[in-house]
């Protein structure tokens, strides 16, 4: 039901956006999927459910960056370079996220629940791990990226 209610929103979203909000909707279904686990999961279900709040919290913010990000014209990226506040802000988030992932990776392996829903567990994690892999490449690359003039702005 709620893959449904994001794509129904998704078709709304105009092609530009579409990709980067393709995107935040997987990691919404991992955090909608931990949150449903929270009775299935025995008693690490409250601590799975907390990092999956916690996560909500994180998808908002890298939009926004993300949205920043693809905002900036190519022309200004070409000769100024790439916002390297924005890309730490992700980085940082990024290796936030990728300690909570760790916890939930052992949160799966202690858990006393079936192999279907430890399954179901690790697909969500493989969900995060992907996602939070392609905004580390994003993150790095406006870091790094310095544009012509970008020597004059350090």
């Amino acid at each position: 039901e709620r893959r449904q209610e994001l794509d129904s929103e998704l078709e709304q979203i105009d092609f530009r956006n579409r990709k980067r909000v393709e995107n935040a909707n997987q990691i919404k279904l991992a955090v909608h999927s931990f949150l449903a686990m929270e009775n299935l999961t025995g008693g690490i279900g409250g601590r799975v459910s907390e990092i999956a709040k916690e996560l909500n919290t994180v998808i908002e913010k890298n939009l926004e960056d993300e949205e920043a990000i693809d905002s900036k014209s190519r022309f200004a990226k070409f000769f100024i370079g790439g916002n390297s506040e924005i890309g730490e802000r992700l980085k940082n988030r990024v290796e936030g996220t990728q300690h909570k992932i760790q916890e939930l990776k052992q949160l799966r392996d202690n858990c006393e629940c079936d192999e279907e829903v430890k399954a179901f567990m690790q697909e969500q994690i493989s969900n995060l791990e992907s996602e939070m892999s392609r905004l580390e490449k994003i993150s790095n690359y406006e870091i790094s990226k310095k544009g012509i003039f970008g020597w004059l702005r350090k």
